[in-house]
């Protein structure tokens, strides 16, 4: 077999064959760390927009990105055409963070808030303590 376009065919069909542009909601610990996630650009994902609702945050540079306020979301979005959103703000502000973002253009939601969104848009949650969760029942049935 020719591996090649076998594996081009993959990423097409995967739809990670091209890089994207990405948002973060949150400068918080958490946005912090993603931005500052290696593999994200190793993997074609490009961080091209931070934003926060913090006056003491937003202008600041972080990780090489400059915060910018929640209320330049639609211009930025259609300015550097940015496909994915990532959602790392608290519970409580979660639905109105997705809200301007689909209603910016977003296409594609990663959740790092504690909550589920019901959106017309493709979501995926991560929820830290269920992979914590997941590992504790790994290593006990590793025991037994």
């Amino acid at each position: 077999y020719r591996l090649a376009p076998l594996i081009e065919r993959l990423r097409r069909a995967l739809g990670v064959d091209r890089s994207r542009s990405v948002a973060i909601v949150g400068a918080g610990r958490i946005g912090r760390a993603l931005m500052a996630y290696p593999r994200f650009g190793q993997r074609g994902f490009r961080i091209v927009a931070v934003f926060d609702v913090d006056d003491d945050i937003v202008g600041r540079t972080l990780d090489g990105h400059v915060v910018q306020s929640l209320n330049a979301v639609q211009d930025v979005v259609e300015a550097e055409v940015i496909e994915l959103g990532i959602i790392a703000v608290p519970e409580a502000e979660a639905d109105m963070v997705a809200a301007k973002l689909i209603d910016a253009g977003i296409e594609g939601l990663l959740n790092f808030a504690p909550c589920h969104l019901d959106v017309d848009v493709p979501v995926v949650d991560v929820d830290l303590s269920s992979s914590l969760e997941e590992l504790a029942w790994a290593m006990a049935a590793s025991v037994g």
